[in-house]
């Protein structure tokens, strides 16, 4: 294999003599013609010969990297295609940003449970639902997500979503089988974790619920929009898919 000092006296050798031959005269481990012509072509474009490297190449501006670093954040589980899409960056770009500049690594594809056509049928109508109860602006205030029905039927009536029984005063029933189409599952337990558990790793349950009580408490006001916001499209795109999965999308 060439090295840079070999390649760029290819390089300026072609640029005189314009001449492979002439080059191969020199006695530098007779390089084949044709890799001469491609470090003379990728001198010309790039200014460089560094492998898959280039001074020319546009660096990613901070503006796209707070953009993506946002854009996860309020959703660990959204695909850099999905990114991509929303950004208008390209996914190369979002993948870079992601793994070199904010270190992030990507998380493993996970089995969905199946859903019946009686599961699609109750998350189109909780989607429809939430759609039409959305149109109220006061209507995030008054929204609180929970599966703690005989706390929440006594303290907050008919302002809780969760898994409903038959006396509990919910506003609406949550759909089984669906945690794409809850705030705490989509976003707010994978926060908590990742604040949670980084190393050194809480040693005692003391630390543990110091550790949670504070990732809960740094969850603030712009975060918490950005999730409902996040938990709206993830009903559009429910109700678009026919009630089906939505993690893929």
């Amino acid at each position: 294999m060439a090295s840079p000092q070999q390649k760029a006296f290819c390089v300026l050798e072609f640029a005189k003599t314009n001449s492979v031959f002439t080059v191969q005269r020199f006695g530098i481990d007779l390089p084949c013609p044709k890799n001469i012509r491609r470090w003379f072509r990728q001198f010309q474009e790039s200014g460089c010969l560094c492998k898959g490297k280039s001074p020319g190449q546009l660096r990613v501006s901070e503006e796209q990297v707070v953009r993506i670093h946002a854009a996860f954040e309020r959703s660990l589980r959204k695909s850099t295609n999905r990114a991509s899409r929303e950004l208008a960056i390209p996914q190369s770009t979002v993948w870079h940003v992601l793994t070199v500049r904010l270190h992030l690594k990507p998380h493993r594809l996970q089995l969905v449970q199946p859903l019946t056509n009686d599961d699609k049928r109750k998350r189109m109508e909780f989607c429809n639902s939430m759609l039409e109860m959305m149109e109220d602006e006061t209507f995030i205030s008054r929204l609180i997500f929970g599966d703690e029905a005989a706390f929440l039927n006594e303290k907050v009536p008919k302002r809780w979503i969760g898994q409903k029984g038959a006396k509990d005063l919910a506003l609406c029933a949550w759909p089984v089988r669906s945690p794409d189409l809850t705030a705490c599952d989509f976003f707010l337990w994978g926060y908590v974790k990742d604040h949670v558990y980084v190393p050194p790793l809480p040693t005692n349950l003391d630390d543990l619920k110091h550790r949670i009580t504070t990732a809960i408490n740094s969850v603030h006001h712009d975060m918490l929009i950005c999730a409902w916001d996040e938990f709206s499209y993830c009903i559009d795109v429910a109700r678009a898919a026919g009630g089906g999965h939505i993690e893929h999308l």
